[in-house]
């Protein structure tokens, strides 16, 4: 009788000691987990970088379309690249991003590396480009469009609109 006793207070207890928990309350407990990705900053995270890295947590982003065989874009990337440096890299709620329309990955590479552009660059010209929240089918480069975190378009146009209207995005 004691045997089966023991044998049965055993058994209950291999039953019932898995379902008790010491777990601690969760609203006292840090959180491992990330701050969830604004709609731009998760579909730009689709794409591999040429260069730079992607700031995440920026509440507006700025996408340049440019390419290395395009005059005009020749022509304004020194200024662009040195208001980046000058100002926008220095600004966390803003982030500019290079999608980069050349033939090859590596005419994209050289086009960067010759205006030493550092800020994160992208190769365009697949469909899944047009569908960045904001984005739209750009005709003609150099082209920027601007648009929140959630991608409502702020500005766009030719790319010299970026130093005319950058006043909207603060």
């Amino acid at each position: 009788m004691m045997k089966h006793l023991l044998l049965n207070t055993a058994l209950m207890g291999l039953l019932i000691g898995p379902s008790i928990s010491f777990a601690q309350d969760s609203s006292s407990a840090p959180s491992a987990e990330a701050p969830a990705l604004s709609p731009v900053a998760a579909a730009l995270s689709q794409f591999p970088l040429l260069r730079g890295t992607l700031n995440k947590e920026a509440d507006y982003y700025i996408y340049l379309y440019s390419a290395g065989w395009c005059g005009p874009c020749r022509r304004i990337m020194p200024q662009i690249v040195q208001y980046y440096n000058d100002t926008l890299s220095k600004n966390k709620r803003i982030e500019m991003v290079l999608i980069d329309v050349d033939f090859s990955e590596k005419e994209a590479r050289d086009y960067i590396s010759h205006y030493n552009a550092d800020f994160p660059a992208i190769l365009g010209g697949s469909p899944e480009i047009d569908k960045l929240p904001g984005a739209y089918a750009v005709r003609a480069i150099p082209h920027c469009i601007a648009v929140d975190k959630n991608g409502n378009r702020v500005f766009g146009g030719h790319a010299a609109t970026l130093f005319r209207n950058i006043e909207l995005l603060k």
